[in-house]
C-alpha cells in the first residue's frame, strides 16, 4: 500500500493550540502537521499527527468550522454507534478534563482521536472495486446503526432543500453565469471558459426544475431520512492494509436525507470506476433497502449533489482566488466530471416522473 501525503514537524507557534489537550500521561509530544495530496486534488488541513514518548498515535483536528453544538451532537452519535457496536469511524479521546474536546485559545474546537492507520483510496493499490463495494457496505451499516438514534436539542437538523441549498445553489448559478459573462474573469485565467460555458448550458434546465418548490418538498416527503455522514469526500474514508473502511471527520454530520450520503459516495466513486453507481447501490441495498422512488431519484440526487458542490468550488474561485489558489484543485477535471455526469444521466421533468 502506498501513501501519498506529506508530513511536517510543527514549530512551538503552531504547537499551542495542540497544548489545550495535552494528557499527564504524555511525554515527549512530537507533532506533526499531515497535508495529504491525492491525484484528484484533495488535500486535508488542520489534522495533526501526535506520536507522544512510548510510540502511542493520535489525529488532532482543529475543527474550525465546527460550533459547540455541533461537537455535542457528534459526541452524543459516536456514543450511539459505541452502544450499536460500529467501530469502523474515528471518535473521541476524552481531554484531560474528561470532556471529549476542549476549546483552543482561538475559539476553535478541537479533538483527539485515534491514529487510523490508513489511505483514501487515491491512496492505496488495493483493489478498487473492492474498495468501492467496502465503503457502500460501510455506509449502509452506519445508516442502520444509527435508524434508532433519539433526536434531542443537541441534534443538527439539515435544511429542506428548497429553504437554502437549492436557493444558494441558483444564486451561485447566475454569479457563474456573470462571471463567465465579464472581460475579464477567473475563469478565463484559469483557461476553462469552454468547459465553463458548457456547463451552464446543460444545467439550464435543471436550474429551471429546481425552481419549483412545490416538487422540491413533494420530494422531500418521500425519501428516507436519519443521522448521515454529509462530507463523504475521498479523504474522508480511510482503507487499512487489511481492506477495512473507516469513516473519519463528522463536522458536517447532520440529521437528514439519507440519499444525499448516497449520492456523494457513488459522485466520487464514478471518476475511479464508471459502474461505481450499480456497484454502491447493489452492496448498500443487501443492508438498508431503497425504496422504489427512491431508486428512481438517485440519478437526479447524482446530478444534484454534483452541481451543488461544482458550484461551491466556482464560488470559492470567485470570491476568494488569492488564497484558493493555493489549493491543488483541477479545476478543469472537476468541470469535466460534472457536465459527464449531466451527459449520461436526464433530470426528471416534473414529480410525476418519479
Amino acid at each position: 500500500m502506498s501513501f501519498i501525503k506529506t508530513e511536517r514537524e510543527l514549530d512551538a507557534t503552531e504547537l499551542l493550540p495542540i497544548a489545550t489537550f495535552v494528557h499527564s500521561n504524555w511525554h515527549d509530544v512530537r507533532a506533526i502537521r499531515v497535508l495529504d495530496y491525492t491525484p484528484k486534488g484533495y488535500f486535508n488541513y488542520g489534522v495533526y499527527k501526535i506520536i507522544d514518548g512510548k510510540g502511542n498515535t493520535y489525529a488532532f483536528k482543529r475543527h474550525g468550522e465546527a460550533s459547540i453544538k455541533t461537537m455535542e451532537f457528534v459526541k452524543e452519535v459516536f456514543a450511539h454507534l459505541k452502544t450499536m457496536g460500529f467501530k469502523n469511524y474515528s471518535g473521541f479521546i476524552d481531554s484531560s478534563i474528561g470532556d471529549p474536546y476542549v476549546i483552543d485559545p482561538d475559539s476553535v474546537p478541537c479533538s483527539l482521536s485515534p491514529w487510523i492507520s490508513g489511505a483514501s483510496i487515491h491512496g492505496t493499490d488495493l483493489p478498487k472495486e473492492d474498495l468501492i463495494r467496502v465503503a457502500a457496505r460501510t455506509l449502509a451499516i452506519f445508516h442502520l446503526s444509527t435508524s434508532n438514534f433519539q433526536i434531542n436539542q443537541h441534534t443538527i437538523l439539515d435544511y429542506k432543500m428548497s429553504e437554502l441549498w437549492v436557493p444558494e445553489l441558483v444564486e451561485r448559478y447566475k454569479m457563474a453565469l456573470g462571471e463567465l459573462n465579464g472581460k475579464v474573469n477567473v475563469f478565463r485565467k484559469l483557461n476553462v471558459q469552454v468547459p465553463m460555458a458548457q456547463l451552464l448550458e446543460k444545467v439550464e434546465p435543471l436550474i429551471e426544475f429546481l425552481s419549483n418548490t412545490r416538487t422540491l418538498d413533494l420530494m422531500e416527503e418521500r425519501l428516507a431520512r436519519g443521522i448521515i455522514h454529509d462530507d463523504l469526500d475521498p479523504t474522508h474514508l480511510l482503507f487499512t492494509h487489511s481492506g477495512e473502511c473507516y469513516l473519519i471527520d463528522f463536522d458536517r454530520q447532520r440529521y437528514g436525507r439519507r440519499i444525499d450520503d448516497l449520492e456523494q459516495l457513488i459522485s466520487n466513486m464514478i471518476p475511479i470506476n464508471r459502474k461505481a453507481h450499480e456497484i454502491i447501490l447493489e452492496e448498500y441495498t443487501r443492508v438498508v433497502p431503497l425504496s422504489g422512488y427512491e431508486q428512481r431519484t438517485l440519478p437526479f440526487f447524482v446530478q444534484y449533489g454534483t452541481l451543488r458542490r461544482t458550484f461551491w468550488l466556482i464560488n470559492e474561485l470567485i470570491n476568494n482566488q488569492a488564497s484558493f489558489s493555493e489549493r491543488p484543485i483541477n479545476v478543469k477535471a472537476k468541470l469535466k466530471t460534472a457536465i459527464a455526469v449531466f451527459d449520461k444521466a436526464r433530470y426528471p421533468a416534473s414529480h410525476v416522473d418519479l
